[in-house]
């Protein structure tokens, strides 16, 4: 006999992770969705986490949401329609000068989508640390050619701490003896 289930049942449905798809990839995020739909946002979260064929639908939607945010990355780094305020002296002359907050704003606008391009599709849009080791030439590094360097500095650094180190003993009779004695 099955246990019945217990708790509210739940509000998921193919349709409406679809409209939920959708509103990610038109560049919604889920709690807005969510505040939308009058639904927690962990909800999403937990829809996310139990059924595959939503977290599927759900990766496809952040991929679309990211290249919307590199094109609104080309938009305001493009737009330089505001860059500079016009304004009258006293003298009657105009004078143009940089709009500085508009240009920080927007500086901040760029940094906010990389840095959420990154988070959410680090494969495409991350930073890429790689170190990569090569042989003579810029070929293959050969691991006996590995072994042999490793070799060579465990021989150099037992030989340094046989030098500096304790001495070792190499016969038992020239040990030090331990003697008991009875504590009263």
């Amino acid at each position: 006999m099955t246990k019945p289930k217990t708790g509210r049942p739940t509000k998921y449905s193919a349709a409406r992770a679809k409209l939920i798809c959708d509103a990610i990839g038109s560049g919604q995020t889920a709690r807005e969705i969510a505040a939308a739909q009058g639904t927690p946002w962990q909800t999403i979260c937990n829809w996310r986490d139990r059924y595959p064929e939503f977290a599927a639908q759900l990766k496809a939607a952040q991929a679309a949401r990211a290249e919307l945010m590199a094109a609104e990355i080309l938009e305001i780094a493009d737009d330089s329609s505001a860059d500079f305020i016009e304004f009258e002296t006293p003298s009657g002359r105009i004078r143009r000068e940089p709009n500085h907050e508009l240009v920080q704003r927007s500086r901040l606008r760029v940094e906010t989508r990389k840095y959420l391009m990154e988070k959410w599709s680090p494969k495409e849009y991350g930073n890429v640390n790689r170190l990569e080791l090569t042989g003579a030439g810029g070929g293959p590094i050969l691991l006996e050619q590995l072994t042999l360097v490793a070799m060579e500095r465990l021989q150099a650094e037992r030989a340094a701490a046989a030098s500096n180190g304790p001495k070792m003993i190499e016969d038992a009779e020239d040990a030090p003896r331990l003697t008991h004695h009875k504590v009263k």
